[in-house]
C-alpha cells in the first residue's frame, strides 16, 4: 500500500497540489483551515484486502485529527480516456446528489460535464465506480460537475471532495477506532 499526500495550510494553498494541475480548484479558498490532498492511494492487488484499506483510513483520520484538516481533496481516476464509457457512473452521481455545492465545486474551463451522460448512453448499465471514490461518497464526499481527461495516464479524472464536518459521526468513530486499535 502506497499513497501520496499534502497538507496545505488553506484551501488558497492548494494551487501548488497535483489536483490544481487539470482542475481550477481557486473555489477550494472558502476552507481557512488546512486541507488535505490525497493522491495515489493504491493497494496491491495481491495483497489487497478490505482490512488493508480501512487500515489506510484509520491513519488518514489520524493525519485529519492531528492537522486540524478541515477538507479532503483527490482526482478519482477512471480508466480509459473516453468518459462516454462511464456514463453510468456519472449518471449515477447526478442522480444521487454526489455533486458538489458550487461554494467549492471546481470551476470549468472544459472538459465532459457530467450531465453529458444522460444523452450520451440512453442504457441503464450499472454504475463502475473507483473503490477510493465510493469510499469518498460513503463519508459524504461529492464530486466536481465535471471529469478531465488526463492523456499521459490513460485515465479520466473527476474531483472529488470531502467536507470533514460533514462525516457521519459514527463513521467519524469507527475510523478513530480502527488506527488505535493498531
Amino acid at each position: 500500500m502506497f499513497f501520496r499526500l499534502g497538507i496545505f495550510p488553506s484551501g488558497t494553498a492548494v494551487v501548488h497540489g497535483y489536483s490544481a494541475q487539470v482542475f481550477d480548484l481557486s473555489p477550494l479558498r472558502v476552507f481557512e483551515r488546512p486541507v488535505l490532498e490525497l493522491g495515489r492511494f493504491a493497494i496491491d492487488p495481491q495483497r489487497g484486502n478490505s482490512d488493508i484499506f480501512r487500515l489506510a483510513w484509520g491513519v488518514v483520520t489520524q493525519l485529519v485529527d492531528q492537522n486540524n484538516v478541515s477538507f479532503l481533496f483527490r482526482c478519482s481516476s477512471f480508466v480509459g480516456t473516453y468518459p462516454e464509457a462511464h456514463s453510468a457512473g456519472f449518471r449515477y452521481l447526478c442522480r444521487n446528489n454526489h455533486i458538489a455545492p458550487n461554494s467549492w465545486r471546481p470551476v470549468f474551463h472544459g472538459g465532459y460535464r457530467l450531465a453529458q451522460a444522460f444523452e450520451d448512453h440512453k442504457d441503464g448499465g450499472a454504475p463502475n465506480l473507483p473503490p477510493l471514490l465510493r469510499a469518498y461518497l460513503g463519508l459524504g464526499g461529492k464530486v466536481g460537475d465535471h471529469a478531465v481527461i488526463n492523456p499521459d495516464l490513460g485515465t479520466t479524472l473527476l474531483f472529488t471532495g470531502l467536507n470533514v464536518e460533514h462525516v457521519p459521526q459514527k463513521r467519524a468513530q469507527r475510523l478513530r477506532a480502527i488506527f488505535a486499535a493498531h
